[in-house]
């Protein structure tokens, strides 16, 4: 026999020999037979433990599940303002970013509080929604710090009343409060 044909030979043998062990200790189970000779032979391998590999698609994935507060803020909008004049979108925007900084908790705690918001809002959120976030995102001094509560058809019993945009009656927690150095540098 040539040297190939032996090689081709012994790596068979090796692979069968590694199937009658691999398949031997089951057998043993389901049958409960005693060990085999061979099996007493055998030498346990240790398993290499599973390492948590996250893939470039599955990073992707992963991020976009995440809900970020433009798209929550986006979604209360919608849901409380949708039929609003812009500036009406932009102060029920206000009134969550408000709660936020001042009481120091996420958008997302703020608006999930029973009975506070809409949310979350299950429909397709307009591009003007988004454009009404935005707006009050980057002129957060165009209402009051302290403009925390807003309720259709009228001013509530607590806070001071503000303002009336469309259906919206928007109260503050007090006088109306400025951010006098926002304010101070539109100059």
């Amino acid at each position: 026999m040539k040297r190939v044909d032996l090689d081709i030979l012994a790596m068979i043998a090796l692979a069968v020999l590694a199937i009658v062990l691999v398949t031997l200790p089951v057998k043993a189970i389901e049958t409960n037979e005693e060990e085999s000779a061979v099996e007493s032979l055998a030498v346990p391998i240790e398993a290499p433990k599973p390492e948590l590999v996250i893939l470039e698609a599955e990073e992707e994935e992963i991020i976009e599940e995440i809900i970020s507060d433009r798209e929550i803020l986006a979604m209360v909008v919608m849901a409380e303002a949708g039929g609003e004049k812009f500036i009406g979108k932009v102060a029920v925007a206000a009134t969550v970013l408000n709660r936020s900084c001042q009481w120091e908790r996420t958008i997302e705690s703020i608006v999930s509080e029973e009975g506070q918001y809409v949310y979350p809002y299950y429909g397709t959120v307009s591009a003007a929604c988004y454009e009404a976030v935005d707006y009050a995102m980057e002129n957060r001094d165009l209402f009051p710090k302290n403009m925390f509560y807003f309720r259709n058809t009228k001013y509530h019993d607590f806070g001071k009343p503000y303002i009336q945009i469309g259906k919206h009656y928007f109260s503050t927690d007090g006088e109306p409060e400025y951010d006098l150095e926002s304010l101070g540098s539109k100059d």
